[in-house]
């Protein structure tokens, strides 16, 4: 119920599909010697649910997003990004190898424990952070962020979403890498058959004619989800 309230399109839908296959997945994952973990970079003009997304995700993760200051000054600045990244997978790492034995027999966690819970990592408009002009704005170096995706840092039990309005400004070392990102979606201004479709579920029970609906979708064409909400809300 938490991802369906995203209006998903075919685009998006893949990583409809791909949180839910990770979430459910942990064994898949270990059988085959994979870390516990996801990253992806949501990226498209602001306004078309990127930040609705992250929402539903935390929600279905019953979490809250973490998301690191970039902008916050730091004695150590690489180091502190790289311990709020790791978290405390050394402590999870320890506790799985303990409990290796008794979930070979038993399909609870040991002594009864639930299984840790699944962190959700926001990386907030890495595209005006990391610009490819070589200004940053931040102290922490790209080189620690790119450890970070690319693994380098271990990490277990995490997802670790990334976005970006515009990823052609985004400095490409970022993106040049095979696997940085395990998913990179975009999320496109609505054409008017997506319009239509994201209005027509949001005036559900309303007196509002499907010809009147349309015509709005024509007359609101190269605008974002986000326009389309408010004139709902109006």
């Amino acid at each position: 119920d938490a991802l369906n309230s995203v209006h998903w399109n075919p685009t998006t839908m893949i990583l409809k599909r791909d949180i839910e296959f990770f979430v459910s997945g942990k064994k898949f994952f270990d059988s085959r010697g994979l870390a516990y973990s996801r990253s992806y970079l949501l990226h498209g003009p602001p306004g078309n649910g990127k930040t609705t997304t992250i929402k539903a995700i935390a929600k279905f993760l019953n979490t809250k997003p973490e998301s690191f200051d970039f902008s916050a000054s730091y004695d150590t600045p690489d180091a502190s990004f790289q311990s709020w990244v790791l978290g405390d997978s050394a402590r999870i790492a320890r506790e799985e190898n303990d409990g290796d034995d008794d979930d070979d027999n038993n399909e609870e966690h040991p002594k009864g424990q639930q299984r840790t819970p699944i962190r959700l990592l926001i990386l907030e408009d890495i595209d005006r952070i990391f610009p490819n002009d070589g200004t940053k704005h931040t102290s922490v170096t790209l080189q620690a962020v790119l450890q970070a995706l690319d693994g380098a840092v271990e990490r277990r039990n995490m997802i670790i979403i990334a976005t970006a309005n515009a990823p052609k400004s985004i400095d490409q070392q970022v993106l040049a890498r095979p696997g940085r990102f395990d998913k990179q979606v975009f999320y496109a201004q609505p054409n008017v058959e997506e319009a239509f479709s994201f209005l027509k579920k949001m005036f559900d029970g309303e007196n509002v004619s499907d010809d009147v609906l349309r015509d709005a979708c024509k007359k609101l064409a190269s605008h974002s989800y986000a326009l389309h909400k408010e004139l709902f809300a109006t």
